[in-house]
């Protein structure tokens, strides 16, 4: 036992130091949790700090082919996050404090050279003159910046290089002076990460979380290859939350935009909407627009029917069962209503197919609670049918 407890101490001891060992970094960042910067520029290869005021904080996820996680270091009143940039490129992060969640970009450059010379540097007088000196005189990059602070897209500070637009949508982002003097937007971080993030909180139950994503989503994305399943979702949490107005929103823009799938998809969704609020007239319109387009299936055959049925449609009730029945796919009750309503006075009143549906659920459904209503019509059919001519 002597050696076990000597053990324990030697571990302890060596816990206690290395937790007291100062924190070396190429570079500290204090993070606002009010007003988190969008973008984080670090050196390949080196150690920084991220710093966030408060003891309860903790690495969610990051992007591990770029990023290694070393240490959390919890102060007096702050949280300390020691991070190793592992290659060249732009990586994802997110640190979260009970249900807050700040989704960092961290764009890794090759040394500190990179940051200094090529890094977001257009409005830092000192720099451009280098840069100019250093391409022979010619003053592309002082133009370009010129023309970038008079159109107001950057801003100038003295002490920080990296300056953010804030003007037109196409030109929002950062800018950067690349080997061949150019400027260049730097890149953000991928469109579809809100997605992600969107749909996860989704699928967690978390919608207001997820609609915060995914309406950021919609907003900055460029290619928006996921715009019509970011609506979809927005549709849903919306109904979720009690806003209709606001998923037959997300819907309508779907179905004036979206691509076929996604279009049958909202079709479908708020036609159902519509015959939950007994707005039958629009949930008809819907659904006939699906199948017009070659979807819906089985199931939108019957509800075509229960829709007309219920609106006292006979004529459009019996064309829609009928189809169905025709399919194989209608049941018992079903055809039940087709032989009643073939059998009921009114328009659509025609005995020989009341007597044909009849006798069909006799033969083929003889399980059914409709037997032996359709048994005794059948068998007054066969007895009188010469009464009704």
């Amino acid at each position: 036992m002597r050696y076990s407890y000597r053990a324990i101490f030697t571990f302890f001891l060596l816990i206690t130091l290395f937790f007291s060992l100062p924190l070396m970094a190429d570079q500290s960042i204090f993070i606002d949790p009010e007003n988190p910067p969008e973008v984080v520029t670090v050196h390949l290869g080196s150690d920084f700090h991220l710093a966030l005021e408060g003891t309860g904080w903790y690495l969610n996820r990051y992007d591990r082919s770029l990023l290694s996680f070393r240490l959390r270091r919890v102060e007096s009143s702050s949280t300390i996050f020691v991070m190793h940039s592992l290659d060249e490129g732009t990586a994802n992060l997110v640190l979260s404090l009970r249900h807050l969640d700040i989704p960092l970009v961290v764009m890794i450059v090759r040394g500190p050279e990179d940051i200094e010379e090529k890094g977001i540097v257009l409005l830092d007088e000192e720099l451009t003159e280098k840069v100019q000196q250093e391409s022979g005189g010619v003053p592309s990059i002082s133009e370009k910046a010129e023309a970038l602070r008079e159109r107001g897209l950057v801003e100038a500070t003295p002490t920080r290089k990296v300056e953010e637009v804030h003007a037109l949508p196409d030109e929002e982002g950062l800018y950067y002076v690349d080997d061949d003097n150019l400027v260049v937007k730097v890149p953000r971080a991928h469109e579809e990460d809100f997605f992600r993030r969107g749909r996860r909180f989704y699928q967690k139950g978390e919608h207001e979380k997820a609609q915060t994503e995914l309406q950021l989503y919609l907003r900055r994305c460029e290619k928006c290859a996921k715009a019509d399943s970011a609506r979809l979702l927005l549709a849903d949490i919306s109904v979720q939350l009690g806003d209709e107005e606001g998923a037959l929103a997300q819907l309508s823009e779907v179905i004036e935009s979206g691509r076929e799938a996604a279009v049958l998809s909202a079709l479908e969704i708020r036609g159902d909407l519509h015959c939950s609020a007994e707005r039958f007239g629009d949930a008809l319109a819907d659904y006939e627009s699906i199948y017009n387009m070659g979807g819906g299936g089985d199931e939108l055959v019957q509800r075509l029917g229960d829709i007309n049925y219920a609106l006292h449609h006979e004529g459009e009730a019996l064309r829609w069962y009928e189809e169905g029945i025709a399919q194989g796919v209608a049941s018992d009750e079903t055809i039940f209503r087709v032989a009643t309503l073939y059998d009921s006075p009114g328009g659509a009143r025609d005995i020989e197919k009341a007597y044909e549906y009849y006798r069909l659920i006799t033969e083929e459904y003889r399980s059914s609670v409709h037997f032996e209503a359709a048994l005794q019509r059948v068998q007054f059919f066969e007895n009188h049918f010469f009464n009704y001519y």
